[in-house]
């Protein structure tokens, strides 16, 4: 295994040409090999590879470290069979992030994912366009909030547009409930849910799921919960059923 370490400027030169510049290191290595650019100051890791810094980690099967623009892009591959090998993971302040690929820039701790998926307390959160920002919030585009963990889920909430703080809560636009592929009427203008749902916070309350028979699929204990003061709260939970009842 393959390992190092390097101190990075806050500037995009490796010298350091003030003593009031900030500096921080960044870790890298990986079990395949390893590749370096010295004119480009690029390290292209394989195997295993990862790049840490401060409470930031990213492993993947591949990882591009330019050390030039502070910037490390992860990648994961396919097998023979076509499933994933290495897909690229992020860490940061104790939450974890999946996803297809990542550029994540270490001076800014702003990064771009596609196809992400992070879990908060029981629900899941599936986006096809993550944007993360330096005060941890993500924005995101074309998103799936759901409580079903399968990589396709049976049903999701359909969020065009939202706001994710880790932790925390989720705050959508317009957004619609879908089975599958398939839309139903169950449309609100906005969407605020509580994430992870056991704190006292007001929002949507994430329902179970499964399959009621003749009645067909349902949502169980779908519902709007809403602190009124320190002890007292109201809960409204419903099941909704595909056979309409």
């Amino acid at each position: 295994m393959l390992c190092a370490q390097m101190a990075i400027e806050a500037k995009d030169s490796v010298a350091i040409s003030s003593e009031s510049e900030e500096r921080f290191e960044v870790d890298w290595g990986s079990e395949d090999s390893t590749r370096v650019n010295a004119i480009t100051s690029e390290v292209e890791l394989f195997g295993n590879a990862f790049v840490a810094m401060d409470d930031i980690r990213l492993e993947a099967y591949r990882i591009v470290y330019s050390s030039q623009k502070n910037q490390a892009c992860a990648y994961g591959t396919r097998d023979s069979l076509g499933d994933w090998i290495g897909r690229p993971v992020m860490t940061q302040g104790g939450q974890t992030f999946e996803q297809d690929e990542l550029c994540f820039d270490l001076k800014s701790r702003r990064g771009l994912s596609r196809k992400a998926v992070t879990v908060q307390g029981e629900s899941v959160f599936h986006a096809e366009v993550a944007k993360r920002q330096s005060d941890q919030r993500i924005h995101v585009a074309n998103a799936k909030f759901t409580t079903c963990n399968a990589d396709n889920p049976h049903f999701h909430f359909h969020l065009k547009r939202a706001i994710m703080i880790p932790g925390e809560k989720v705050v959508s636009g317009p957004f619609y409930l879908k089975f599958r592929k398939i839309p139903t009427p169950l449309a609100l203008p906005f969407g605020w849910f509580p994430t992870p749902p056991d704190k006292r916070s007001h929002g949507l309350l994430m329902p179970g799921y499964g399959n009621g028979g003749a009645l067909g699929f349902f949502l169980k204990d779908l519902g709007y919960y809403m602190p009124i003061g320190e002890y007292a709260d109201i809960r409204l939970t419903g099941d909704l059923y595909s056979g309409g009842s």
